[in-house]
């Protein structure tokens, strides 16, 4: 990779199979063009139009941001990217982290947490203590990784954040998004990153009242109906376990999910000040997807307790 300057700084090299790849910053246009390119592999997007465009990622780079590329160690080729810009609100800067991906062969194999690791490493030496981003509450993959995981809470949730998409994921569907936030100076964090954060595996044993009523229906759960007039501190919600396989079956069942769930989370999250803190996925004949949400205070949640 002679495109390379001196100032490029590598983080780690990594084997995935017969593969050798390589954590390290961008360091030159070719370099910032492939985490464009990237993007269009790992989002099923139809051309440039949906991508954050090459120059913005070097802007927010050189600008206090974070970015990271996961490069082919033999062909330089982008394999993953993190995208993160400076943001602030409410008298706090953040860093709000806006791409996070891989290209399709490689999720799954443990790379999600390295790069979660450096992410975190960098806003911390930059003076950073929180990150934002959003995703697609529905997503039940990315709901484990990012609050199981990685210790992540929710305390905020957009209802068709960015209009319209016309990539693979969201094509055709409102997009709702939770707002993560990702406290990395935290007890809690530290916990999660060490493998620590101990939350349940199953809904036995929690002392929740549960939001949605559902039923299996030809091998998934659908939602039925849900209440708006639950008031225990430890409420559960259920989810979709694989939004993939919803749509495959039915357009229709999706769409109740998802606006049924925004009324649930713009009642719970929204109005009456509910957190999301945990997230349980029960592995049986039929996997089942849960969020946990508990009225605690900032400060209790970040501590690392949990219901």
């Amino acid at each position: 990779m002679s495109n390379k300057d001196s100032s490029c700084r590598v983080y780690e090299e990594i084997s995935v199979g017969d593969r050798e790849l390589v954590i390290r910053e961008p360091c030159s246009p070719k370099d910032y063009r492939e985490l464009m390119d990237v993007q269009i592999k790992i989002w099923g997007m139809p051309g440039y139009v949906e991508a954050v465009t090459y120059h913005m990622i070097i802007a927010g780079h050189r600008h206090g941001g974070v970015v990271l590329g996961l490069y082919d160690k033999q062909t330089g080729e982008a394999v993953g990217l993190l995208f993160s810009i400076p943001g602030y609100r409410d008298g706090q800067h953040y860093l709000y982290s806006h791409l996070f991906g891989f290209i399709p062969e490689l999720r799954g194999k443990g790379l999600g947490k390295k790069l979660k690791e450096w992410q975190r490493k960098l806003a911390l030496e930059k003076g950073y203590v929180l990150y934002r981003w959003t995703y697609d509450p529905l997503q039940s993959s990315n709901a484990y990784f990012n609050i199981a995981k990685n210790g992540v809470i929710v305390r905020r949730f957009k209802p068709n954040y960015y209009g319209e998409m016309e990539d693979e994921i969201n094509r055709g569907m409102p997009s709702d998004r939770f707002e993560a936030e990702w406290w990395i100076a935290s007890r809690r964090v530290e916990l999660a990153m060490e493998k620590k954060l101990a939350g349940p595996k199953t809904l036995s044993g929690l002392k929740a009242e549960t939001i949605t009523r559902t039923r299996i229906k030809d091998g998934i759960p659908v939602l039925i109906d849900y209440d708006l007039g639950l008031r225990n501190d430890v409420l559960v919600a259920e989810i979709p376990y694989s939004l993939t396989e919803v749509r495959k079956r039915s357009l229709e069942e999706l769409l109740r999910w998802r606006l049924g769930l925004r009324e649930v989370f713009e009642e719970y999250i929204n109005r009456l000040g509910y957190t999301v803190v945990w997230f349980i996925v029960e592995r049986k004949e039929i996997p089942r997807s849960y969020y946990v949400l508990w009225r605690r205070s900032l400060d209790l949640i970040l501590s690392g307790e949990l219901p």
